[in-house]
């Protein structure tokens, strides 16, 4: 006996297959595009309280606010890019123009602290250690090609994440809007509610970010110059924007002022150390919880593991989106899980009815039930 099977797809059926297939195909092909997009998302997030700033008080057109917040972003850092680059870069070609001379330093010191004796001699030669710094070297020179591209792709990528984030603001409601549009109706009013929290959690994020590195960056450029260390300038800089991936700002900032600071002397090598010590106990101690205290209330253990997952899925992009990331998941988490479960335990009663159970053996007998009137 033959049964005939109708299959009946609907416009809108395929249509949402369609979208479902390339937002797979997006997230497994194109990453970099993705992240390219979040970060828009969290520099918009950054400057929307400006922008409704503008036009709650003087009454701006949302274009127009959103026009003047980036032209005050962009005058700032020109300004502080014609303040900091010049004396940056000079101090860089410094750097490359005495690094034979700090190289021989280097070398004659651990050749005499080899040559104290004790355990110091069981150091390895100095032509083993120059052997394999060149090493390192030549295979540093060999990836140059491969880094200009990289520095190249950076840079596109920066102006298009800037773009993206002047678009979301200048004409953010109505894609707010057509996104909403896509959701299903039942789960719109729930969708939209999480857009303004998760928007200004990244603000502050954002906001808070800014502000650490720039303390950072200060406290460390005057100490260093305070000591005399050679390019304090570069060095607190480098540290400085490394912040954006948390610890690794002070892992390179350390590695680099103590190199430096043992060409001029050990002592000078121990005093660099001991001010990124004090520098990170300040930070992470004073300024980052009064800072990120309306922000991020996220448990260290989870920013380490967020980071080194991020950076094991996608390399120095998982890293630098990890934090903001996270910080996204545990407004959406709070919100559509852990409050609604509070409210269904307060709703609950104290003393929930609960079952009795009693075992009556075999030879007893029960009285019969009376029937009722």
């Amino acid at each position: 006996m033959i049964h005939n099977v109708t299959i009946r797809f609907s416009l809108k059926s395929v249509a949402a297959v369609a979208v479902l297939l390339a937002l797979m195909w997006a997230a497994l092909g194109l990453p970099h595009l993705l992240v390219e997009v979040f970060v828009a998302c969290v520099i918009a997030s950054a400057l929307l309280p400006g922008v409704r700033y503008l036009e709650g008080r003087y009454h701006w057109p949302r274009r127009v606010a959103a026009i003047a917040m980036f032209s005050c972003v962009a005058g700032v850092a020109l300004l502080l890019g014609l303040l900091v680059l010049p004396s940056l870069v000079e101090q860089l070609g410094s750097l490359v123009t005495a690094l034979p001379e700090a190289n021989a330093k280097l070398l004659g010191q651990y050749t005499a602290l080899r040559g104290h004796g004790g355990a110091w001699r069981y150091l390895p030669p100095a032509s083993k250690v120059m052997s394999e710094g060149s090493h390192q070297v030549s295979a540093m020179l060999g990836q140059g090609l491969g880094f200009a591209r990289q520095t190249l792709t950076a840079v596109s990528a920066l102006a298009i994440v800037l773009v993206l984030s002047f678009f979301l603001l200048f004409d953010g409601q109505h894609l707010r809007k057509g996104g909403l549009a896509m959701v299903p109706p039942r789960y719109r009013a729930i969708v939209d509610q999480q857009i303004d929290p998760v928007a200004m959690k990244l603000g502050c994020y954002v906001q808070g970010t800014m502000i650490s590195i720039g303390s950072f960056i200060l406290f460390q450029g005057i100490a260093l110059t305070l000591v005399g260390l050679p390019l304090a300038l570069g060095v607190a800089v480098i540290a400085g924007l490394l912040e954006l991936i948390p610890l690794l700002g002070t892992a390179v900032g350390v590695s680099l002022g103590v190199v430096l600071g043992a060409t001029v002397s050990g002592r000078m090598a121990f005093t660099v150390l001991a001010i990124f010590v004090v520098g990170r106990l300040i930070q992470d101690n004073l300024i980052n919880p009064y800072v990120f205290s309306k922000s991020l209330e996220l448990p260290p253990t989870m920013v380490i593991l967020a980071l080194l997952l991020g950076a094991e899925l996608m390399g120095l992009e998982g890293a630098l989106i990890a934090v903001p990331l996270l910080a996204t998941v545990q407004v959406l988490v709070q919100n559509l899980y852990m409050e609604p479960l509070a409210q269904t335990e307060q709703a609950l009663p104290d003393e929930m009815p609960h079952l009795s159970v009693t075992f009556i053996p075999e030879d007893v007998q029960l009285p019969e039930p009376q029937d009722r009137p």
